[in-house]
């Protein structure tokens, strides 16, 4: 009997020592894991939280991007007609009898790239270009801005030169020689100018002297 007891306790110890051990585990697991990300469901952020652009690489809807310039210089379209082929024509022939010379058959074939020149047959209809120098489009020729009117007279400042001038009003240092000689009742020699002092500039392309 007392045996029986005595094995109980036992057993009913063994049984405390395990549920204190799980007790622990349980108080170490909830003291260390760290707390589980909200749920999410993908798709597009809320409404409500606005998207700034910072170190994630995300991007504000805001900010303006800038689109490539795709802009370039005007061009002459082409013009076309059409042309009902007849028995016997080449791209020679049709070039000659539409341009003619028959050095313009190229552009007979630039105008009708799929069709061969070796296989035409009457009433087939090609295009033949109007201009046959421009049979994909030319670019326009723009002309370049006027230059700028000269001022009439020149206060020379310190350290000034006649090269250093004329480089800055002509563009370029061999326009000095044109200086001086319309100066000539003014300067000495090339290298007299004096802070001051007030020089005439000679119009664009005039011959020396005639400033």
């Amino acid at each position: 009997m007392g045996q029986e007891v005595e094995m109980r306790g036992s057993a009913y110890r063994l049984l405390g020592g395990f549920a204190a051990l799980a007790l622990v585990w349980v108080a170490v697991y909830w003291a260390v894991e760290p707390p589980a990300p909200p749920i999410t469901f993908g798709g597009a952020p809320d409404a409500a939280d606005p998207i700034t652009e910072g170190d994630d690489g995300t991007i504000d809807p805001t900010t303006p991007v800038a689109q490539p310039d795709r802009r370039g210089p005007p061009v002459e379209p082409p013009e076309f007609e059409a042309y009902e082929v007849k028995t016997g024509d080449t791209f020679q022939s049709i070039a000659r009898a539409r341009y003619g010379s028959a050095r313009h058959a190229e552009a007979v074939a630039r105008a009708n790239p799929f069709v061969s020149p070796d296989r035409l047959r009457a009433g087939q209809t090609l295009r033949l270009p109007v201009d046959p120098t421009n049979v994909q489009g030319r670019p326009v020729a723009q002309e370049a801005p006027p230059e700028p009117p000269l001022p009439a007279e020149y206060v020379v400042k310190r350290g000034d030169t006649l090269t250093g001038i004329a480089k800055a009003f002509y563009g370029t240092t061999r326009e000095a020689d044109r200086i001086f000689e319309a100066n000539r009742d003014r300067l000495r020699s090339r290298d007299s100018l004096r802070a001051g002092q007030v020089i005439l500039l000679p119009p664009r392309g005039t011959p020396p002297g005639s400033g």
